[in-house]
């Protein structure tokens, strides 16, 4: 079966804002607990802004996402498998 594509950003802005938060909450709980920095944010506005900036990635074994002496561009949240952090 075709999967549907539809702008659910969009649906969601034309959303009640109370009914828009639980349906944020409803379909995103599982994340939010997994990231802590959202265990800190107490406006639910700027969790729903940060989170909708996060961008799901996938790395091989192996892969560096950053080396050491460089600056990073991104911030990663590592919400399952593992990441080694070597410091040389």
């Amino acid at each position: 079966m075709a999967q549907s594509v539809f702008d659910e950003h969009g649906i969601i802005a034309k959303l009640p804002t109370t009914l828009a938060r639980k349906l944020f909450f409803h379909n995103n709980s599982e994340i939010l607990k997994s990231i802590c920095l959202f265990k800190y944010l107490k406006q639910t506005g700027i969790m729903m802004y940060i989170f909708d900036l996060l961008k799901p990635a996938q790395f091989s074994d192996g892969c560096y996402i950053f080396r050491e002496n460089t600056v990073p561009n991104d911030i990663f949240f590592v919400v399952g498998g593992k990441a080694d952090v070597v410091q040389r």
